[in-house]
């Protein structure tokens, strides 16, 4: 008999813990439920929020810029105006006309592509590098045209 009372203690401490974590797992467990799903919700909340502020941010970035663009656009429009009026400098009409958009890159590029002449080697016409320069002709001694001398 004294072993029946053991094998009915241990099963009785058995059927007992069972009990005790299924109750445990019922009443308890729906607690930590609703509260995982309350902190969810307020975290949903929160990104929420910061995606409006975001977006209100970056909305406010886009018109500051725009307006940052439109004055600059005025003020090279100016300076371009007031540069053809006054400035002497053909250069800084130029690239102020080109900055204001009044011209294009191509029109600027062929302009200074025409003032600037590559250095040569030789001359034109008669100057001290060509090849017949000093060389009396007869046609020159006709009309009387002396070279200058040479040293």
């Amino acid at each position: 008999m004294s072993d029946n009372i053991w094998v009915l203690g241990t099963v009785c401490l058995l059927v007992g813990v069972i009990i005790g974590a299924i109750g445990y797992r019922f009443f308890a467990g729906g607690a930590s439920g609703r509260s995982a799903e309350r902190r969810l919700a307020e975290r949903d909340a929160e990104i929420r929020q910061l995606r409006t502020s975001l977006n209100a941010h970056f909305a406010r970035m886009s018109e500051l810029a725009d307006g940052l663009q439109r004055q600059t656009r005025e003020l090279t429009s100016e300076l371009a105006g007031e540069a053809e009026r006054l400035a002497d400098d053909g250069g800084v009409k130029r690239r102020l006309g080109l900055l204001s958009g009044r011209r294009s890159l191509e029109e600027v590029e062929e302009e200074e592509a025409a003032s600037l002449a590559v250095p040569r080697d030789y001359a034109d016409a008669k100057g001290t590098l060509a090849e017949d320069y000093g060389i009396k002709r007869a046609d020159d001694e006709a009309e009387g045209i002396t070279p200058p001398p040479r040293y």
